[in-house]
Protein backbone atom coordinates (compact mmCIF):
# COMPACT_ATOMS: atom_id res chain seq x y z
CA UNK A 1 0.00 0.00 0.00
CA UNK A 2 1.33 3.05 -0.73
CA UNK A 3 0.07 7.01 -0.57
CA UNK A 4 1.01 10.28 -2.33
CA UNK A 5 -0.66 13.55 -2.86
CA UNK A 6 -1.99 14.92 -6.05
CA UNK A 7 -1.76 18.74 -6.28
CA UNK A 8 -4.43 19.69 -8.95
CA UNK A 9 -3.86 23.72 -9.89
CA UNK A 10 -6.03 25.52 -12.46
CA UNK A 11 -5.67 29.22 -13.93
CA UNK A 12 -7.05 31.23 -16.17
CA UNK A 13 -6.66 34.43 -18.10
CA UNK A 14 -10.37 35.15 -17.73
CA UNK A 15 -12.76 34.75 -15.13
CA UNK A 16 -13.99 31.48 -14.42
CA UNK A 17 -17.47 31.26 -15.11
CA UNK A 18 -18.58 27.52 -13.31
CA UNK A 19 -17.36 25.93 -9.71
CA UNK A 20 -14.20 23.68 -10.98
CA UNK A 21 -13.51 20.28 -8.44
CA UNK A 22 -10.52 17.97 -7.79
CA UNK A 23 -12.47 15.26 -10.18
CA UNK A 24 -13.27 17.02 -13.14
CA UNK A 25 -9.87 18.45 -13.70
CA UNK A 26 -8.34 15.32 -13.02
CA UNK A 27 -10.60 13.84 -15.33
CA UNK A 28 -8.76 14.27 -18.86
CA UNK A 29 -10.61 12.73 -21.31
CA UNK A 30 -13.83 14.89 -20.13
CA UNK A 31 -11.99 18.11 -19.53
CA UNK A 32 -10.73 18.13 -23.41
CA UNK A 33 -13.46 17.40 -24.65
CA UNK A 34 -15.14 20.27 -22.47
CA UNK A 35 -12.59 22.78 -24.07
CA UNK A 36 -12.94 21.42 -27.26
CA UNK A 37 -16.43 22.45 -27.74
CA UNK A 38 -15.85 25.79 -26.26
CA UNK A 39 -13.30 26.14 -28.62
CA UNK A 40 -15.69 25.68 -31.15
CA UNK A 41 -18.39 27.94 -29.99
CA UNK A 42 -15.32 30.38 -29.71
CA UNK A 43 -14.18 30.03 -33.58
CA UNK A 44 -18.04 30.16 -34.75
CA UNK A 45 -18.54 33.65 -32.42
CA UNK A 46 -15.27 35.00 -34.18
CA UNK A 47 -16.53 34.23 -37.52
CA UNK A 48 -19.87 35.53 -37.03
CA UNK A 49 -18.46 38.73 -35.55
CA UNK A 50 -16.26 39.01 -38.75
CA UNK A 51 -19.56 38.74 -41.10
CA UNK A 52 -21.38 41.38 -39.06
CA UNK A 53 -18.34 43.64 -39.50
CA UNK A 54 -17.72 42.87 -43.12
CA UNK A 55 -21.64 43.73 -43.60
CA UNK A 56 -22.15 46.56 -40.63
CA UNK A 57 -23.83 49.38 -43.08
CA UNK A 58 -25.90 46.99 -44.81
CA UNK A 59 -27.28 44.70 -41.52
CA UNK A 60 -28.45 48.95 -39.70
CA UNK A 61 -29.48 50.07 -42.18
CA UNK A 62 -32.04 47.27 -42.40
CA UNK A 63 -32.57 47.38 -39.33
CA UNK A 64 -33.64 50.71 -38.80
CA UNK A 65 -35.95 50.59 -42.21
CA UNK A 66 -39.44 50.74 -40.34
CA UNK A 67 -38.29 53.17 -37.91
CA UNK A 68 -39.94 55.90 -39.82
CA UNK A 69 -39.25 59.45 -37.96
CA UNK A 70 -37.54 57.66 -34.83
CA UNK A 71 -33.83 57.84 -34.06
CA UNK A 72 -31.86 55.41 -35.66
CA UNK A 73 -30.41 53.13 -33.70
CA UNK A 74 -27.21 50.47 -33.96
CA UNK A 75 -26.86 47.46 -34.20
CA UNK A 76 -23.99 45.87 -32.39
CA UNK A 77 -22.72 43.15 -32.32
CA UNK A 78 -22.34 42.79 -28.67
CA UNK A 79 -26.40 42.72 -28.93
CA UNK A 80 -26.47 39.06 -29.66
CA UNK A 81 -23.16 37.97 -28.10
CA UNK A 82 -22.27 40.04 -24.98
CA UNK A 83 -18.98 40.76 -23.66
CA UNK A 84 -19.25 38.68 -20.33
CA UNK A 85 -20.48 35.67 -22.47
CA UNK A 86 -17.42 35.98 -25.06
CA UNK A 87 -15.62 36.14 -21.60
CA UNK A 88 -16.50 32.89 -19.89
CA UNK A 89 -16.17 31.30 -23.33
CA UNK A 90 -13.05 32.09 -23.85
CA UNK A 91 -12.52 31.73 -19.71
CA UNK A 92 -13.18 28.10 -20.38
CA UNK A 93 -11.00 27.86 -23.90
CA UNK A 94 -7.77 29.23 -21.86
CA UNK A 95 -8.30 26.62 -18.76
CA UNK A 96 -5.02 25.55 -18.05
CA UNK A 97 -4.77 22.47 -15.68
CA UNK A 98 -1.27 21.22 -14.44
CA UNK A 99 -1.48 17.62 -11.64
CA UNK A 100 1.73 17.02 -9.91
CA UNK A 101 2.04 13.77 -7.96
CA UNK A 102 4.09 14.02 -4.61
CA UNK A 103 4.94 10.83 -3.55
CA UNK A 104 7.03 11.78 -0.62
CA UNK A 105 4.75 14.27 1.22
CA UNK A 106 3.43 10.82 3.74
CA UNK A 107 5.21 8.44 5.50
CA UNK A 108 5.25 4.66 4.73
CA UNK A 109 2.65 2.91 6.26
CA UNK A 110 5.28 0.50 7.66
CA UNK A 111 6.84 3.59 9.32
CA UNK A 112 3.32 4.21 10.70
CA UNK A 113 2.85 1.04 12.77
CA UNK A 114 1.90 1.21 15.98
CA UNK A 115 3.24 -0.96 19.46
CA UNK A 116 -0.54 -1.51 20.19
CA UNK A 117 -2.89 -2.83 17.39
CA UNK A 118 -5.54 -0.62 19.37
CA UNK A 119 -4.51 3.02 19.67
CA UNK A 120 -6.43 6.43 18.95
CA UNK A 121 -6.36 7.85 15.87
CA UNK A 122 -4.67 11.63 16.01
CA UNK A 123 -6.71 14.50 14.48
CA UNK A 124 -4.55 15.96 11.45
CA UNK A 125 -4.71 18.95 9.16
CA UNK A 126 -6.39 17.28 6.53
CA UNK A 127 -9.77 17.25 6.18
CA UNK A 128 -11.81 14.90 3.97
CA UNK A 129 -14.79 16.23 1.35
CA UNK A 130 -15.67 13.05 -0.54
CA UNK A 131 -19.02 11.51 0.21
CA UNK A 132 -17.29 8.10 1.23
CA UNK A 133 -18.98 6.22 4.26
CA UNK A 134 -15.73 6.22 6.42
CA UNK A 135 -15.71 7.68 9.55
CA UNK A 136 -12.60 8.97 9.57
CA UNK A 137 -10.78 11.03 7.06
CA UNK A 138 -7.27 8.25 7.32
CA UNK A 139 -9.75 5.30 6.47
CA UNK A 140 -11.74 3.80 3.50
CA UNK A 141 -12.96 0.59 2.22
CA UNK A 142 -12.78 -0.95 -0.80
CA UNK A 143 -15.89 -3.63 -1.42
CA UNK A 144 -16.75 -5.61 -2.77
CA UNK A 145 -13.28 -6.97 -4.04
CA UNK A 146 -13.89 -10.14 -6.25
CA UNK A 147 -10.65 -12.67 -6.06
CA UNK A 148 -9.43 -16.28 -4.75
CA UNK A 149 -9.15 -16.62 -0.95
CA UNK A 150 -5.59 -17.39 -1.78
CA UNK A 151 -4.83 -13.34 -2.60
CA UNK A 152 -3.03 -10.87 -0.21
CA UNK A 153 -2.01 -7.57 -0.36
CA UNK A 154 1.87 -7.23 -0.58
CA UNK A 155 2.75 -7.36 2.95
CA UNK A 156 5.95 -5.65 3.79
CA UNK A 157 9.25 -7.75 4.25
CA UNK A 158 11.32 -8.24 7.53
CA UNK A 159 10.16 -9.73 10.71
CA UNK A 160 7.03 -11.41 10.76
CA UNK A 161 6.52 -9.67 14.31
CA UNK A 162 5.93 -6.19 11.56
CA UNK A 163 4.23 -8.54 8.95
CA UNK A 164 1.71 -9.64 11.97
CA UNK A 165 1.32 -5.88 13.06
CA UNK A 166 1.14 -4.43 9.12
CA UNK A 167 -2.16 -7.06 9.16
CA UNK A 168 -3.54 -6.44 11.77
CA UNK A 169 -3.08 -2.53 11.83
CA UNK A 170 -3.70 -1.52 8.13
CA UNK A 171 -4.59 -4.64 5.53
CA UNK A 172 -6.38 -6.69 8.13
CA UNK A 173 -7.61 -9.92 6.61
CA UNK A 174 -9.92 -11.03 3.73
CA UNK A 175 -13.86 -11.99 4.44
CA UNK A 176 -15.60 -13.96 2.28
CA UNK A 177 -19.03 -12.58 1.58
CA UNK A 178 -20.57 -14.66 -0.98
CA UNK A 179 -19.06 -17.63 -3.05
CA UNK A 180 -15.77 -15.98 -5.08
CA UNK A 181 -16.40 -12.97 -3.13
CA UNK A 182 -14.37 -11.31 -0.15
CA UNK A 183 -14.04 -7.85 0.96
CA UNK A 184 -11.51 -6.55 3.34
CA UNK A 185 -11.73 -3.14 5.24
CA UNK A 186 -8.23 -1.35 4.68
CA UNK A 187 -7.04 1.16 7.36
CA UNK A 188 -4.59 4.00 5.83
CA UNK A 189 -2.62 6.14 8.39
CA UNK A 190 -1.62 9.68 6.64
CA UNK A 191 1.37 11.52 8.34
CA UNK A 192 3.54 13.87 7.20
CA UNK A 193 7.16 13.16 6.71
CA UNK A 194 9.44 15.44 8.74
CA UNK A 195 11.58 16.68 5.63
CA UNK A 196 9.23 17.92 2.87
CA UNK A 197 10.90 20.24 0.74
CA UNK A 198 7.44 21.24 -1.18
CA UNK A 199 5.23 24.30 0.13
CA UNK A 200 1.94 23.30 0.73
CA UNK A 201 -0.51 26.47 0.26
CA UNK A 202 -4.04 25.76 1.71
CA UNK A 203 -6.82 24.83 -0.62
CA UNK A 204 -8.07 27.76 -2.48
CA UNK A 205 -10.78 28.58 -5.71
CA UNK A 206 -10.91 32.23 -6.74
CA UNK A 207 -12.35 33.58 -9.69
CA UNK A 208 -8.79 33.19 -11.62
CA UNK A 209 -6.90 30.07 -10.49
CA UNK A 210 -7.62 27.37 -7.69
CA UNK A 211 -5.69 24.83 -6.21
CA UNK A 212 -7.12 21.36 -5.15
CA UNK A 213 -5.56 18.20 -3.38
CA UNK A 214 -6.34 14.52 -3.59
CA UNK A 215 -5.28 11.72 -1.61
CA UNK A 216 -3.97 8.42 -4.14
CA UNK A 217 -4.39 5.55 -2.44
CA UNK A 218 -2.78 2.54 -4.49
CA UNK A 219 -3.16 -1.22 -3.32
CA UNK A 220 -0.79 -3.61 -4.97
CA UNK A 221 -1.78 -7.28 -5.09
CA UNK A 222 0.36 -10.26 -5.04
CA UNK A 223 0.94 -12.91 -7.95
CA UNK A 224 0.52 -9.84 -10.39
CA UNK A 225 -3.15 -9.68 -9.91
CA UNK A 226 -3.36 -6.00 -10.71
CA UNK A 227 -3.41 -2.69 -8.59
CA UNK A 228 -6.43 -0.96 -7.05
CA UNK A 229 -5.96 2.92 -6.67
CA UNK A 230 -8.59 5.36 -5.26
CA UNK A 231 -8.31 9.27 -5.11
CA UNK A 232 -9.76 10.58 -2.60
CA UNK A 233 -10.62 14.70 -2.37
CA UNK A 234 -9.28 16.43 0.68
CA UNK A 235 -8.78 19.94 1.88
CA UNK A 236 -5.73 21.05 3.00
CA UNK A 237 -5.71 24.01 5.57
CA UNK A 238 -2.96 24.11 7.54
CA UNK A 239 0.43 22.08 7.29
CA UNK A 240 2.31 21.76 10.80
CA UNK A 241 5.03 19.95 11.12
Amino acid sequence: ITTELICITAKSDNSIPIKLNSELLMNKEKLTSIKALYDDFHSKICEYETKFNKNFLELNELYNMNRGDRRPKELKFTDFITSQLFNDIESICNLKVSVHNLSNIFKKQVSTLKQHSKHALSEDSISHTGNGSSSSPSSASLTPVTSSSKSSLFLPSGSSSTSLKFTDQIVHKWVRIAPLQYKRDINVNLEFNKDIKETLIPSFESCLCCRFYCVRVMIKFENHLGVAKIDIPISVRQVTK
